[in-house]
C-alpha cells in the first residue's frame, strides 16, 4: 500500500497512465489461496478504499475498536472477580487483572482475525465453533487462575494426573459439574486444542484442497497440493499456549512452603495443568506394572506436535537450488538445500513454537509418571494357590 501510494502520487506529477492488475478482492479465491488471495486488492469487493492514500498505513485499521472492546471485556472481568472473591487483596486483584487483560486481548484478537477471513459459510461455521471452544478455555483458565489466587482450587488428589485418568474422571463426573471443575475442564478442552492444532500443522504442511473444472464438455475432480498461500492460526493458539505457560511458570515462583525444586516438573505437568496450586496436596497418580502404557496418549499427543512443527518449517523454508554454488545440503540430482531459510517464514516459525509450547504439559507428565515407582505384583502366595 505504501507503494501504491507513493507510485500514484508520481503518476500525477508526471502524468502518465498506468494500469493496476488484481485491483479488487476476489472473495471465490479463499477456498484455493487462503485469506492472501481473497483479500490481494487495494479496494474490497464492494468497490470501497481499504487504505487512505497519502496517509499513514498501519497493519490493523480496526485496532481503535479493538483495544476498546479487549479493555471492556477484561475490566468486566475483573469486576466479576471482584465481586466473586471479596477478599481478594491488592496483589491478588493485581495478577488476576494482568492475566485477564491478557486473555481478553488474545481471545478478541484471535476471533477478530477468524471472523475477518471468513469469505464463505463453512468457515463462518468454523469461526463460531471455534469462539465458543476458546471461550470456554479461557473462562477455565480464568477461573483456575481465581481460585489459586485465593485458595479456592479443589482437592489436587482429584485432579486426573495423566490424559487416561482425566478422561476416566470425566467420564464418571455428572455432565453438568464440570463447569465446578475449573481443572477437568481446561484438561479436556486442553485435549481439543491439542488435537486441532495438530490438524493444523498437518494441513498446513500438506496444505491440499480439492474441487471441480471443467475442460470441454467434461467435468473433472482435481486436488492440488502446496497451494500458493497458507493461513498461520497463530492467535488462535496463543491463550492455550504463551498465556497458560506464563501462569504456569509464575506459579512456580510464588512463595509458598514447598520447594521449588518440586514445583517445576508437577506444576508444568498436565495433571496441574492450571499450574501449582499453593497447597501440600499432591495430584494422585496410580501406579501401574508398565511405565509406557499409562503415558502412551502423552507420548503420541507430544510426538506429533513436535513432530508435525518440525515438518512444517522444514516445507515453509527448505529451498532447493540449482546455482551450482557451496554449502547446504546436496540432493541427488545435483541440487542443493538450503538451510538458512528454514526461519524465513515468521508465521510458521510463531506457529511451531506455539505447538512445542502445548506440548511441554505432556512432556512433564512423561518426566514425572517415569519417576513414580512400579506397582509391585502380588506375592506368590496368592498367585500360586490359584
Amino acid at each position: 500500500m505504501r507503494y501504491f501510494s507513493t507510485f500514484r502520487t508520481i503518476a500525477e506529477r508526471e502524468k502518465f497512465d498506468y494500469n493496476v492488475v488484481e485491483a479488487f478482492d476476489q472473495y471465490w479465491k479463499a477456498r484455493q489461496e487462503g485469506t492472501v488471495g481473497a483479500a490481494w486488492g487495494l479496494l474490497d469487493a464492494q468497490r470501497h478504499d481499504k487504505f487512505e492514500l497519502g496517509k499513514p498505513v498501519v497493519a490493523e485499521p480496526h485496532w481503535r475498536m479493538l483495544y476498546t472492546l479487549s479493555t471492556l471485556a477484561g475490566g468486566l472481568t475483573l469486576m466479576g472477580f471482584l465481586s466473586l472473591r471479596r477478599q481478594a487483596r491488592g496483589k491478588t486483584i493485581a495478577i488476576f487483572a494482568v492475566f485477564a487483560q491478557l486473555v481478553a486481548t488474545c481471545y478478541i484478537q484471535a476471533t477478530w482475525i477468524d471472523l475477518s477471513r471468513t469469505f464463505y459459510f463453512e468457515k463462518m461455521v468454523g469461526v463460531v465453533f471455534w469462539a465458543l471452544l476458546l471461550g470456554l478455555f479461557s473462562y477455565a483458565l480464568l477461573r483456575g487462575i481465581a481460585d489459586s489466587l485465593t485458595g479456592k482450587m479443589a482437592d489436587p488428589s482429584l485432579y486426573g494426573a495423566r490424559v487416561r485418568e482425566a478422561w476416566h474422571a470425566w467420564r464418571e463426573l455428572p455432565r453438568y459439574r464440570i463447569v465446578q471443575r475449573a481443572d477437568l475442564m481446561a484438561q479436556l478442552l486442553y485435549l481439543a486444542l491439542t488435537v486441532l492444532c495438530i490438524f493444523y500443522l498437518v494441513v498446513l504442511t500438506i496444505d491440499w484442497y480439492d474441487g471441480v473444472i471443467r475442460i470441454g464438455d467434461t467435468w473433472y475432480r482435481q486436488i492440488a497440493i502446496d497451494g500458493r498461500y497458507r493461513d498461520f492460526p497463530i492467535w488462535s493458539f496463543v491463550i492455550p499456549s504463551i498465556v497458560l505457560m506464563a501462569w504456569k511458570m509464575l506459579t512456580i515462583v510464588r512463595s509458598d512452603p514447598i520447594s521449588r525444586a518440586d514445583r517445576w516438573a508437577k506444576a508444568l505437568s498436565f495433571g496441574r495443568l492450571l499450574g501449582y496450586d499453593g497447597s501440600r496436596g499432591f495430584v494422585r497418580m496410580d501406579r501401574s506394572f508398565s511405565r509406557v502404557v499409562p503415558v502412551l496418549p502423552e507420548i503420541v499427543l507430544a510426538f506429533l506436535l513436535i513432530f508435525w512443527a518440525a515438518v512444517m518449517l522444514v516445507t515453509e523454508g527448505a529451498i532447493k537450488l540449482y546455482d551450482g554454488g557451496a554449502g547446504g545440503f546436496v540432493a541427488a540430482d545435483g541440487g542443493r538445500w538450503v538451510i538458512r531459510t528454514l526461519f524465513w517464514n515468521t508465521q510458521a516459525d510463531w506457529l511451531a513454537a506455539l505447538a512445542v509450547l502445548m506440548a511441554v504439559p505432556y512432556l512433564a507428565t512423561i518426566y514425572v509418571s517415569i519417576r513414580e515407582p512400579l506397582a509391585e505384583p502380588p506375592p506368590d502366595s496368592y498367585t500360586s494357590k490359584w
